[in-house]
């Protein structure tokens, strides 16, 4: 998958401030109750939060998936998803994300397409290297950004001309990326934000203890249980699946841009051992086919998986209403109507 097709060209929208503790469950409370909550002049009030931070608590609630704005740009209305619904309502998976595993399911949805987070998708699916220095960072996305001539769809279904965004606006996405995940090298994180900045627990992003810089931590990292990534593979699969097959190669899971190897940082060999940990002969297997390549089996179709492992782990029978994948990302009252 290409950045195109995978990213909306969105870019500077967080306000140089990393998601906090609280904050979606916010972002989903107040467009639950009000789907115009963020346009009132109250809102800084109402979240109790500063006027500035309140554009970014709307981003990272719709970067997350867990709120979108209304299909007319006339209508400034914003509805909570089907994923803000199931994990984030009182009575949801984990409101209050005390669970480590929902933290690795936002950070997969962050890139999940249509992601609109691009400089997150770059980073964490094609950038080459393993250990990098904020610079390094930089020089790539700023030159894979700048090659793009045409992005997001036109009316007619055609890529339509992107205008490019400063190189200044680009360099703050990549800065914001290190402060959220643990790892800014230029100057030093205010205190309240390393405590309020909960995708720091993922540790997916970590000084070298040789070098001081940042480094990807690959294979299994804290909260990054087999359940959860057979989750994700299967919200994957049902985002880019082909309804004629029922079997991938584990390398392709592993090594496409935009699948759940890349952006979990594991290897085949940690994919493979995680799935066959969940897996069984009802559900989903790994074997090797005639040929040899390893290759993952299903049952059903993708969302029915990725629907039970969900209800798996988190011990909870979920709405009717929710089905994984792009379903979910969904406002409900669109899915309402669309049943």
């Amino acid at each position: 998958m290409e950045l195109v097709e995978a990213a909306s060209p969105v870019f500077g929208r967080h306000g140089t401030f990393s998601p906090r503790y609280g904050w979606l469950k916010t972002a989903y409370d107040q467009v639950s109750a009000n789907p115009l909550a963020f346009s009132h002049d109250d809102a800084p009030t109402k979240m109790g939060v500063g006027k500035n931070m309140v554009d970014s608590i709307k981003f990272w609630g719709e970067a997350t998936k867990i709120i979108t704005r209304a299909n007319s740009t006339k209508n400034k209305s914003i509805y909570p998803t089907l994923w803000g619904e199931t994990f984030l309502a009182d009575d949801g998976l984990d409101p209050y994300l005390e669970d480590p595993g929902t933290l690795w399911i936002l950070h997969w949805l962050l890139s999940a397409p249509t992601s609109l987070a691009p400089v997150w998708w770059l980073t964490f699916n094609t950038f080459p290297a393993v250990e990098f220095t904020q610079e390094q960072l930089e020089t790539y996305i700023v030159n894979q950004i700048g090659q793009i001539r045409e992005w997001e769809k036109a009316k007619d279904g055609s890529l339509a001309p992107f205008k490019q965004k400063s190189e200044k606006t680009v360099i703050k996405d990549v800065a914001q990326l290190l402060h959220m995940y643990g790892v800014e090298q230029r100057g030093n994180a205010p205190l309240e934000d390393v405590f309020n900045s909960p995708f720091r627990q993922l540790q997916i992003i970590q000084k070298s203890e040789f070098s001081g810089i940042p480094r990807f931590v690959t294979g299994r990292k804290p909260g990054l249980t087999p359940q959860i990534i057979a989750f994700i593979v299967f919200d994957y699969l049902s985002r880019v699946k082909n309804t004629s097959v029922s079997n991938i190669a584990m390398h392709v899971l592993a090594g496409r841009a935009g699948g759940p190897g890349n952006t979990l940082k594991l290897s085949r060999d940690d994919l493979t051992d995680s799935l066959m940990q969940v897996s069984s002969e009802k559900t989903f297997q790994v074997q090797d086919s005639a040929s040899g390549i390893q290759q993952l089996y299903w049952k059903g179709d993708p969302e029915t998986n990725a629907r039970n492992l969900l209800e798996d782990y988190y011990n909870k029978k979920l709405s009717e209403d929710f089905v994984p994948g792009f379903a979910a990302d969904l406002a409900v009252n669109d899915h309402e109507r669309a049943a």
